[in-house]
């Protein structure tokens, strides 16, 4: 089996370094949402989120009895010294989640209603297939209906998957506008 194709990126495109799996340490928090913000998710929003959680210290004896299937609470709970602070980091926007994993981002929507539609997909697909996959495939897999996540693997990719969110709830909220002022039209040729 060959590598994650998060790691297979070809010629000049420089994709997100290893962070691990989730949860991260401080460090590698940091760095996921410094990604975030260059993307354009807004530094002091709501929308970046990161929570911290208590993990066993990796190769602590805690770490490798959990590991093993084996849980003594009384053996993890009265050894401090096993447990170690961590940070698990995920953002919102437009009804879609991003989540950091090893060399990418995982986005997939929370609404069914904010699918990406097929049109909009296939049109983004062309550009960026290599480097935002659709539902998460090697090579970015066509389009084959609406679509409702992605794995994202190079800053430019992320960003350009913000620009694409970004638009759409622009286009969206024109055309909900538009439809309101057609009703408040039609009400007012009733009154009168």
């Amino acid at each position: 089996m060959g590598l994650n194709p998060s790691c297979n990126l070809s010629g000049d495109l420089k994709g997100f370094i290893n962070l691990g799996d989730p949860p991260f340490d401080e460090a590698s928090k940091n760095i996921a949402k410094d990604e975030l913000i260059a993307a354009g998710f807004p530094r002091t929003s709501s929308r970046i989120i990161s929570r911290e959680i208590e993990v066993f210290k990796p190769g602590s004896d805690a770490d490798h009895m959990q590991r093993s299937g084996v849980i003594i609470p009384s053996v993890m709970n009265d050894a401090p010294t096993e447990w170690q602070t961590a940070y698990e980091v995920e953002a919102h926007m437009f009804g879609w989640k991003f989540v950091r994993f090893w060399y990418y981002w995982s986005a997939y929507v929370t609404n069914e209603g904010d699918k990406i539609s097929k049109k909009e997909a296939k049109q983004f697909n062309k550009e960026w297939r290599t480097q935002v996959r659709v539902e998460g495939f090697a090579g970015g897999q066509d389009v084959r209906g609406p679509v409702g996540g992605y794995n994202i693997d190079t800053p430019a990719g992320l960003n350009a998957f913000a620009s694409l969110l970004t638009d759409i709830r622009k286009k969206r909220n024109e055309e909900y506008r538009r439809r309101c002022d057609q009703i408040d039209e039609k009400l007012r040729n009733k009154v009168e």
